[in-house]
């Protein structure tokens, strides 16, 4: 088991958990047919969309864990 992210999934979930409901909010306006998120959230968006999908390196401050299990073929 190793902690990933560090420290772009580390900022994203700081973001999450920072904007809370309104982040729910801007997810679904588009969806809905209500008003556009904000300029600012769609930005941010779309930056954390491009960045989580570069592979991160191992770290131990990583917040994201990951574990890989195997079988011995029992």
């Amino acid at each position: 088991m190793a902690g990933v992210g560090f420290p772009l999934f580390n900022l994203y979930r700081l973001v999450v958990i920072g904007r809370g409901r309104h982040l729910v909010a801007d997810v679904a306006a588009g969806s809905f047919g209500r008003e556009p998120a904000s300029l600012p959230a769609r930005l941010a968006m779309g930056a954390f969309r491009l960045l989580l999908a570069i592979p991160q390196p191992r770290s131990r401050w990583g917040w994201q864990m990951v574990a890989v299990a195997r079988t011995d073929g029992c």
